[in-house]
């Protein structure tokens, strides 16, 4: 009996220290965890924060995103006008250069009709003066 109270007490002599000594090591454990579970929020913070600057970057480059497409629909537009315009000047430049030639052939039909009336006028005078 003796034996078996010995072996009583050191049961519960055991089961007290491992009662103590788990104890101690849960604090430990759940300090542990505290400051992991406040480093892994401050963590999450610092994420939730660089995402908000990058949904803000985000919505500033779709704005400006949206204004180049505006000033490259404004440039389209300002260069087709401009083709147009320089379409236009060729063919008036085309027309002015056609009407020149048309002037120079009428100086020159009007040269040769002076000549033949100098030609006129000197035969006429040439009779008018032996009479």
């Amino acid at each position: 009996m003796k034996k078996i109270i010995i072996y009583v007490c050191i049961l519960i002599i055991s089961v007290t220290i491992s009662f103590f000594v788990g104890k101690f090591d849960s604090k430990k454990d759940i300090s542990q965890l505290q400051n992991e579970l406040m480093i892994a929020t401050d963590k999450l913070t610092n994420v939730e924060k660089r995402n908000e600057e990058l949904i803000q970057l985000n919505e500033e480059q779709k704005v400006t995103i949206d204004e180049l497409n505006l000033e490259n629909q404004n440039s389209a537009k300002h260069i087709k006008s401009i083709k147009e315009i320089n379409s236009s000047t060729k063919e008036k430049l085309n027309n002015l250069e056609s009407s020149t030639d048309s002037t120079m052939n009428s100086i020159n039909k009007l040269k040769e009709n002076n000549k033949i009336l100098r030609e006129y006028f000197n035969f006429v005078s040439s009779i008018t003066k032996e009479e």
